[in-house]
C-alpha cells in the first residue's frame, strides 16, 4: 500500500530494487505441493518492474515428470486497528518452451493462509504451454490490485508466488 495522503495510512511499501525488502522465501507455499527440490527463490537486481524483483523459479532440474511445485515470498505485517486492506503488485508470469497444453502455471496470493484470486478464480493469472518446440508463454508485466476486505488488528502473513501443476521434460 502506498502513503498518498487522507485516509490510506500505507501499511507498508516494497519496490525489491536494493533486497527482499524484508520478504522470505518458502518452498512449497501453495496448494500442499511437496517438491521443495524443483523451487527456488532468489532476489534479481535487475529482474523487476523497473530495478530489482522477487524471482520464483519451478520445474528445471531433470526430465523427470513432477506433479504439483511451488513457492514464494511471504512477509508478515502488524494492523495497530482493524483496517480495510488494499494491496498492488506487479507481476510477469513465463512459462518457459516445452510446455505442454496440459502444464499450466499461476501467479498466487494467499492472505493467512486463504488464497486470493481474480475474476472469480482462486489464482491472479494462469499460462499453458504450447507444446513441445513452443515458444517461450508469458504474460508480460501486469499489475494488480485488490481489496482485502476489512482484516483485524493484530499479525497477517501475506504470500505470493507461483505454482504449475506439472513439469515433464
Amino acid at each position: 500500500s502506498n502513503n498518498t495522503g487522507g485516509d490510506n495510512l500505507g501499511i507498508f511499501s516494497a519496490n525489491f530494487d536494493l533486497d527482499e525488502d524484508g520478504f522470505v522465501y518458502v518452498d512449497d507455499a501453495f496448494r500442499g505441493t511437496t517438491e521443495p527440490n524443483y523451487a527456488d527463490g532468489f532476489h534479481d537486481p535487475v529482474g523487476g518492474f523497473v530495478d530489482g524483483g522477487l524471482v520464483v523459479e519451478l520445474g528445471g532440474l531433470n526430465d523427470l515428470s513432477i506433479l504439483d511445485l511451488s513457492g514464494g515470498w511471504e512477509v508478515v505485517f502488524d494492523l495497530v486497528a482493524e483496517s480495510d486492506v488494499y494491496l498492488s503488485f506487479r507481476y510477469e508470469l513465463t512459462q518457459s518452451n516445452d510446455y505442454e497444453a496440459d502444464e499450466f502455471s499461476e501467479v498466487l496470493l494467499s492472505v493467512d493462509g486463504s488464497l486470493v484470486g481474480d475474476g472469480g478464480n482462486d489464482y491472479i493469472a494462469q499460462v499453458a504451454g504450447d507444446g513441445n518446440g513452443g515458444a517461450p508463454v508469458s504474460t508480460g508485466w501486469q499489475q494488480f490490485q485488490v481489496s482485502l476486505g476489512t482484516l483485524a488488528a493484530g499479525p497477517h502473513t501475506l504470500r505470493f508466488g507461483g505454482y504449475n501443476n506439472r513439469k515433464t521434460t
